[in-house]
């Protein structure tokens, strides 16, 4: 049995049969202890009170754990201790089904894409200079949400179909929310970049799904965009539809990503044109990020720690 327990500061409790990890995000160890056999405790009443190097401790028995700090502020807590194992694999289930992988030939796919795309309009001027920053500075695997994401009842970002999207949130919140979303010695959540965005958009392009006049200039064609064949005119539940290969709202929400300095809205949602607002304008520059945003949710990107 093991057991990955992300904590609220970013770090990670590694349970198994016979030793407690807790890890940063970083991958490096901060504490370790194998002097008791914390997966296997036969007695309900068995309490294990285990010291971490920050001054901070882990409380653990069969039912529930719990991570206190020296000041007694409990940074996370678990009751009972199962709901640790079906979070775990609600989470894995939903990053295999709902999560792509751009891998290194994903990425091949791209660069093969910029040495014989030529530009037409201004608008493709732009995004394919914008590529080639994603490329440049892209040298690691990530996986990138292909669903919009919803809350559950305690605000945790989840990706279900058929859910409210979530709009709603400030800026930063989304930040906070999708560091935590998911850590483990694999994979570690974040908001993605703008580059990371711009790149996959790249690759859909490249394989086939879509064509650049539509991702640059004319987004009305497909989507949930105002003027759109199929438009509903109204916010969509998660994964009403599929466009370009993935159900990841495109013209139902906007799409939210890190920038340099702080963060970018891209993209249209329903009440806008496609034709005005293609899926790769960028709408807005962010300046004050506690500003909440009630027509676009972040879209996130899992990465090796070690990356």
């Amino acid at each position: 049995m093991k057991l990955e327990i992300p904590l609220k500061d970013e770090t990670l409790v590694e349970v198994t049969e016979n030793s407690l990890k807790h890890i940063s995000r970083s991958g490096k160890c901060l504490y370790e202890t194998s002097s008791v056999k914390v997966g296997t405790i036969s007695l309900k009443n068995d309490k294990f009170e285990i010291p971490m190097s920050d001054g901070s401790i882990v409380f653990l028995n069969e039912e529930w754990l719990k991570h206190v700090t020296a000041f007694a502020v409990t940074l996370y807590e678990y009751n009972p201790i199962e709901e640790i194992i079906s979070t775990c694999k609600d989470k894995e289930e939903m990053i295999n089904k709902h999560f792509f992988l751009m891998d290194e030939k994903a990425r091949e796919e791209v660069a093969k894409w910029l040495k014989t795309v030529k530009p037409s309009t201004l608008n493709q001027e732009r995004f394919i200079e914008r590529v080639e920053v994603a490329v440049r500075k892209i040298n690691y695997d990530y996986k990138i949400a292909t669903l919009e994401p919803s809350l559950d009842s305690n605000g945790n970002i989840i990706y279900k179909e058929g859910k409210k999207v979530a709009i709603g949130l400030s800026y930063t919140q989304w930040s906070k929310k999708a560091s935590l979303f998911f850590s483990s010695k694999k994979w570690h959540s974040y908001l993605a970049t703008l580059e990371e965005g711009d790149m996959f958009k790249a690759y859909r392009i490249a394989s086939g799904l879509w064509s650049i006049e539509y991702v640059c200039d004319d987004s009305s064609a497909d989507g949930n965009y105002w003027d759109s064949p199929t438009s509903t005119h109204n916010v969509e539940f998660t994964g009403a539809r599929e466009v370009g290969g993935f159900k990841d709202g495109v013209g139902n929400s906007v799409s939210i990503f890190r920038d340099v300095v702080s963060y970018v809205v891209v993209g249209g949602e329903y009440i806008d044109l496609g034709a005005k607002v293609p899926v790769a304008k960028i709408k807005t520059l962010i300046y004050d990020p506690f500003i909440v945003n009630y027509r676009g949710c972040g879209v996130l990107v899992l990465k090796r720690p070690f990356n």
